[in-house]
C-alpha cells in the first residue's frame, strides 16, 4: 500500500505488478506464458507492462494460460488499483463467486432488482463480508493452534529424552 503523499500508481504500474506477480507466483517465465497464450513474447510483454489497454478477454486468456486463476480477481484488482487483491483472490475465486451471486440475484429479480435500495444492499454485503472476515480469522486461529500442537509433537520426537 502506498504511503500518504506518494503519487497514486498508474494503471500500467498496477497491471504490471498484478500480472507479473501472478505469473511469478505460478512459477512461469514470460516466454512460457506467451506460448500458453498463443502470442509472441513482445505481445505478452506489452500486456504484462500494461501497454495497449486492459481488456477482460485478455485477462481470461492470461488466467487460463497460468493454470486457471480467477480472471475476475485480476480484472477487478486492476480496476480497483489493488494488486494484492488480484494475487490473493486468484485461487479462491472470491470475485467469481461475488459476481456470479450478483448475476444470480439479478436473474431471479429481473426488473425488480431496480427496486432494491442502497441501504439493504450495503447492509447485506457488509454482513457477508463480516462473515468472510470472521471465517478467515477463525482459520488463522485454528491454523496457528494446529501448527503449535504439531510442532510440539515433532519436538517431542526430535528432542532426546530426559535422563531418569
Amino acid at each position: 500500500m502506498a504511503n500518504e503523499g506518494d503519487p497514486e500508481p498508474t494503471l500500467a504500474e498496477i497491471i504490471k505488478l498484478s500480472v507479473g506477480s501472478l505469473r511469478r507466483y505460478r512459477g512461469m517465465t514470460r516466454q512460457q506464458v506467451a506460448d500458453a497464450m498463443g502470442v509472441g513474447i513482445r505481445t505478452y510483454d506489452r500486456f504484462e507492462n500494461g501497454e495497449g489497454g486492459f481488456e477482460f478477454k485478455r485477462c481470461v486468456v492470461f488466467c487460463r494460460a497460468i493454470g486457471g486463476a480467477d480472471p475476475y480477481a485480476l480484472f477487478f484488482g486492476v480496476l480497483a488499483k489493488d494488486a494484492h487483491l488480484a494475487l490473493a483472490a486468484a485461487d479462491n475465486k472470491m470475485m467469481l463467486a461475488i459476481i456470479s451471486l450478483t448475476l444470480n440475484l439479478s436473474a431471479r429479480l429481473r426488473e425488480d432488482v431496480g427496486l432494491l435500495k442502497a441501504q439493504p444492499i450495503v447492509s447485506a454485503a457488509t454482513t457477508m463480508m463480516d462473515g468472510l472476515y470472521a471465517k478467515a480469522k477463525e482459520r488463522d486461529v485454528f491454523s496457528a493452534d494446529w501448527l503449535e500442537e504439531h510442532e510440539r509433537r515433532l519436538r517431542a520426537y526430535l528432542e532426546p529424552d530426559e535422563p531418569e
